[in-house]
């Protein structure tokens, strides 16, 4: 709980001096934001780059189809975080508020909010590639089929392993089927 308490307060500290912040260092984040949105938009095309490296082979073109669905859905999201980036920054540029204005913390909230997750999906998007390329990959740590051969000398007079042992006699204890 106080863990939870002291992430607020941050927020609100960091919401406070963004609000502060001069047009240089919001035009920053914008420049910061676009760069993460780029590299989702790349994420895409690099794993398009691996989809023919895996046709015929149905896992791995799974794999590789699956990674690309992640990046296009971080598109997506990422897309809708970056309106949000350019609209508050729109917002703050040109109606400036005091720093302890409610707008001005919310706008500041929502600006942290919409770069935090452009960071996180971006990263994401670099797992996805990293995961498409070893979904392509050759792995030689897989167990593998091992072919073992044996051979038995001719002049051996042990008895053949495989043979049926001897039938039993008949129990005497037991009536006979007929």
């Amino acid at each position: 709980m106080t863990r939870r308490l002291g992430g607020v307060w941050c927020l609100l500290v960091a919401a406070k001096a963004l609000a502060a912040a001069p047009d240089s260092a919001l035009a920053d984040k914008l420049v910061h934001a676009k760069a993460e949105m780029r590299v989702l938009t790349d994420s895409v095309q690099s794993i398009e780059r691996l989809r023919p490296l895996a046709e015929g082979r149905a896992v791995r073109a799974s794999c590789v189809a699956e990674k690309l669905a992640e990046a296009r859905a971080a598109v997506q999201i990422g897309s809708n975080d970056l309106a949000v980036v350019e609209a508050v920054a729109q917002e703050m540029t040109e109606h400036p508020a005091p720093p302890a204005d409610a707008q001005a913390k919310r706008q500041a909230e929502d600006l942290a909010h919409a770069l935090t997750r452009l960071e996180m999906l971006a990263d994401r998007a670099r797992e996805a590639i990293r995961g498409a390329r070893v979904c392509v990959n050759d792995d030689d740590s897989a167990v593998t089929v091992t072919r073992v051969e044996v051979e038995i000398a001719p002049t051996t007079s042990s008895p053949d392993p495989t043979a049926l042992p001897p039938a039993a006699p008949p129990d005497p204890t037991r009536p006979a089927k007929n």
